[in-house]
């Protein structure tokens, strides 16, 4: 079931954007913060076969706003110090939220930072040690950030990972992981430990795919990285969700066939950190990457959007059961948007890319299962 709730001004975001960050805040409103927004043409060029064609770039988003899901309305929430995307944003325990790294045309990837603050607006925090965007942030014991992996200055991956202490605005340079990741996932355990899963070394289709993944302990971070049980098979681009049980779903994302070709997959695995292992789990309804998953009551989850076998943008989504794989339900073609779990179930699908190659939205959908 999809509920539409509209687009631009009333019942919907004030700007199409997409790249951008979504952050839950206590209240229940939801922080929109950067990205990209509508493409374009910066010039024309001679088309390889003839004629010519339109190159076209997104523009900057600097702004924020906060979108209310019970009045489907949004007002705006400051403006960023510096224009970003790819970023990644925390809600702190006082309720600010840690915007960090990101990318933005011309200066590339970034290692400024800043928090939002209630009603007052951005302020600047302490940059980063290594610039990154693409990359992963989950919040840990202590009110603490961990930023891992992503995308560095040079355009490859970085092993790299960084503690952030709100209460002394500082970063802590941390051991790195075993190999540089991108295009992977992070999830915080029951236990305050946390998951990278697969990656790749470079951006594209080259350089190294991994099925490996590491457990980091924050409770001992000079420890550093501990290696854990292997994928059954290479995975970027998937999704990754803690369970009620305390498992992990790894669903879905990109793998590599045995002729060497890329391909979205059906596959699914569950992570037990009682024996630091996957297991395979029933497979998903439709091979997808790329995609957005919320977790719902009674431990299903909502996978949404993504582009699937052939790489072209699915309408469908799916309701996941650990126990017996994924069934189909309506959804919206979507990527790069915000997309955050409701609490009586359901997800809101917040900006983003509508349609193959396509501009961003300002379009505020609630997808419904």
């Amino acid at each position: 079931m999809l509920a539409m709730a509209g687009c631009g001004g009333a019942g919907g975001l004030d700007h199409a954007r997409e790249y951008h960050s979504a952050t839950a805040l206590a209240d229940g409103s939801i922080l929109i913060a950067g990205g990209d927004g509508p493409h374009e043409c910066v010039r024309w060029d001679d088309h390889p076969h003839g004629g010519c064609m339109e190159v076209r770039r997104p523009t900057e988003v600097a702004d924020a706003e906060r979108f209310d899901p019970r009045e489907r309305r949004s007002a705006r929430a400051g403006r960023l110090r510096e224009a970003r995307y790819s970023h990644s944003a925390t809600l702190l325990p006082d309720g600010r939220v840690l915007l960090a790294g990101g990318w933005r045309d011309g200066p590339g990837a970034l290692g400024s930072c800043e928090v939002w603050l209630p009603g007052r607006g951005f302020a600047a925090a302490a940059p980063m040690h290594e610039a990154r965007g693409s990359h992963l942030a989950v919040l840990v014991a202590g009110g603490r950030v961990l930023v891992v992996g992503g995308q560095g200055a040079a355009g490859d991956a970085v092993a790299s990972a960084e503690l952030y202490d709100p209460g002394a605005d500082r970063w802590t340079l941390l051991p790195p992981m075993a190999v540089a990741r991108l295009s992977h996932s992070a999830t915080t355990l029951r236990d305050g430990r946390v998951l990278v899963v697969g990656g790749k070394t470079k951006s594209g289709d080259n350089g190294e795919f991994h099925r490996s993944a590491e457990l980091f302990d924050p409770a001992r971070p000079a420890d550093g990285w501990r290696a854990v049980g292997d994928l059954a098979a290479v995975r970027i681009d998937h999704s990754a969700t803690l369970l009620p049980d305390g498992r992990v779903l790894v669903a879905g994302g990109t793998t590599v066939l045995p002729d060497g070709v890329l391909r979205a997959t059906t596959s699914a695995e569950l992570f037990d950190p009682a024996v630091l292992r996957f297991a395979a789990a029933p497979a998903l309804a439709v091979a997808r990457t790329y995609h957005e998953a919320a977790l719902q009551p009674g431990g299903f989850v909502l996978l949404i959007g993504g582009t699937g076998f052939d790489y072209g943008m699915l309408r469908d989504a799916e309701l996941y059961s650990p126990a017996r794989g994924g069934v189909r339900i309506r959804g919206i073609k979507v990527w790069g948007a915000g997309v955050l779990p409701a609490a009586r179930g359901g997800a809101w699908v917040l900006g983003g890319t509508r349609g193959d190659f396509s501009d961003p939205t300002a379009r505020a959908d609630f997808v419904a299962p």
